[in-house]
């Protein structure tokens, strides 16, 4: 039976340690003036619809005219991102994310997607930066809805449409750091991946109840055995 396997993007294949963060306020700043406009905003597990439209909020922007609004700071943001990344020396991959990403690539019973909180294009401009983003052709991003759930859920049927295949749910794993990766896994009926390289340690998200659970996805070997041939025993 074919695969299907998911990734988040930021904290579970990668980081820009506060590149993406910058771009955001460099268009918020552009945009309204206003510096700083997204100090103290909770980003994890989130999608950027519900980000940025917390942000917006917050400073009394109007949301009457939102669609405009949101597009208009989308396309400065994604402007931003770009040139900051172009020449931004930090960052990183987490540890065993390329030789996974390979492993999984090489194999015809398997087809990979993103299930990000990233609007497309962001999701696509940190990939290229750090050397990923030949891996993925599709997803669900979260520029097309606030709930995770039917970012994951839009993730299956975009990938089925592409590839042609049916994916039992027993064969979609949904992978990333945070709680909302794992219960919108669960909410879809499918396998869930957790990763303790985001703000949540193992213990923490041991809470969630994922399928499986690992520290990184260093460990290539462990890994590929419990995504295409261990049954589920919920522990790393």
């Amino acid at each position: 039976m074919p695969k299907l396997i998911l990734f988040d993007v930021d904290q579970t294949l990668l980081s820009t340690i506060g590149g993406d963060r910058k771009a955001l306020d460099m268009a918020f700043q552009e945009l309204y003036g206003i510096a700083g406009g997204f100090d103290g905003i909770g980003f994890a597990g989130r999608m950027d619809l519900m980000i940025v439209g917390e942000v917006f909020g917050r400073w009394g922007i109007d949301r009457s005219h939102g669609p405009e609004a949101m597009a208009a700071f989308k396309e400065a943001y994604l402007a931003h991102l770009r040139m900051v990344l172009d020449g931004w020396d930090k960052g990183l991959v987490y540890p065993g994310v390329r030789a996974l990403l390979r492993a999984l690539a090489g194999r015809v019973d398997v087809d990979l997607g993103l299930a990000t909180g990233n609007f497309r294009e962001a999701a696509f401009i940190k990939l290229e930066k750090y050397g990923l983003d030949h891996f993925f052709d599709d997803g669900g991003f979260g520029g097309d809805f606030e709930n995770r759930t039917q970012v994951v859920a839009e993730a299956i049927s975009r990938c089925q449409s592409r590839t042609g295949r049916e994916y039992a749910r027993d064969e979609i794993f949904v992978i990333g750091d945070s709680r909302s990766d794992v219960t919108a896994g669960q909410a879809n009926g499918v396998r869930t991946v957790a990763v303790a390289t985001g703000s949540l340690s193992e213990e923490e998200l041991k809470a969630f109840n994922p399928t499986y659970l690992f520290p990184d996805l260093s460990d290539t070997e462990d890994v590929l055995t419990r995504l295409l041939g261990a049954e589920p025993c919920n522990e790393g």
